[in-house]
């Protein structure tokens, strides 16, 4: 189609040791197809891959959702991945609108103290329009 639009959105790339856990947390609005991903290069066939985490085909409207998820070493094949932000469609306006995106290191579900609070943690706006221009301003730090 002439007016479709796709964008990638592609994270600082994070390794897991062998029983370290990530979780991927997020708070947006989706106005069109969106999905969350993680990309990869697996060692044992030198291929590029990419896991499916989240995929919305219809439009939230303006309800901010939160979705989290745990990631294992098992995930991505023990290798190192990105995230991968991924919206397409073809009607003019706002596509997505992120209010945060966090990746922990420690399991969605791990409380307390005791839990390593580090990693990379982004604030910030995903505006993607579909007009001539896309915004896309985050502040991370790892």
């Amino acid at each position: 189609m002439e007016n479709e639009r796709k964008i990638d959105i592609f994270f600082p790339p994070v390794h897991l040791a062998s029983d370290q856990f990530a979780c991927l947390e997020m708070n947006f609005a989706v106005s069109t197809y969106f999905e969350v991903k993680l990309a990869y290069a697996a060692a044992a066939d030198d291929a590029y891959k990419e896991r499916l985490m989240f995929r919305s085909i219809e439009s939230f409207g303006d309800e901010f959702r939160s979705w989290r998820t745990t990631i294992t070493p098992n995930t991505t094949e023990g290798e190192a991945f990105v995230v991968v932000l991924h919206s397409e469609g073809s009607s003019l306006g706002t596509m997505v609108v992120i209010q945060s995106i966090n990746l922990e290191m420690l399991p969605c579900n791990q409380t307390g103290n005791d839990a390593m609070r580090h990693g990379i943690y982004c604030i910030g706006c995903f505006f993607l329009i579909l007009m001539k221009f896309y915004t896309v301003c985050f502040t991370c730090v790892i």
